[in-house]
């Protein structure tokens, strides 16, 4: 299911098979366009969300919303559970999804798994709506 209003803008990662879209739905939208289906759904604001970019080298998006705050979303979760395994190798990767203790995992697991993204910073003090960040 995509979004359910007008979109305001669309942006391409510089390295992943990733667009971010943001609508007057006021969501943020993930995509794989390889796949072609939505990864992860940002929701949060209260108003139409105007952009939504993803940082050059940080697992981070900034939005910016018409209800007078900028928020940065922490993707690193999202990262992790989409993208393919690093240098350790498929057998590092495979260890960790399992829970089996690892170089990477550092031995522990997460009991209710983590999220995709969540809000880092809510940016408020306009006293207008913001339309770009």
């Amino acid at each position: 299911l995509g979004h359910l209003d007008y979109i305001r803008t669309t942006y391409f990662h510089k390295e992943y098979p990733w667009i971010i879209s943001c609508s007057d739905d006021q969501t943020i939208r993930i995509w794989n366009w390889q796949s072609r289906s939505a990864i992860c759904v940002l929701s949060g604001h209260s108003h139409y969300v105007m952009s939504a970019q993803f940082h050059p080298k940080e697992d981070l998006v900034v939005s910016a919303s018409l209800d007078q705050t900028v928020r940065v979303w922490d993707i690193s979760g999202l990262r992790k559970k989409n993208v393919a395994p690093g240098p350790a190798g498929l057998e590092e990767h495979i260890k960790s999804l399992s829970g089996a203790p690892s170089s990477t995992s550092g031995g522990h697991t997460e009991l209710f798994g983590a999220s995709d993204a969540i809000v880092k910073h809510v940016l408020d003090g306009h006293d207008r709506g913001i339309n770009w960040a």
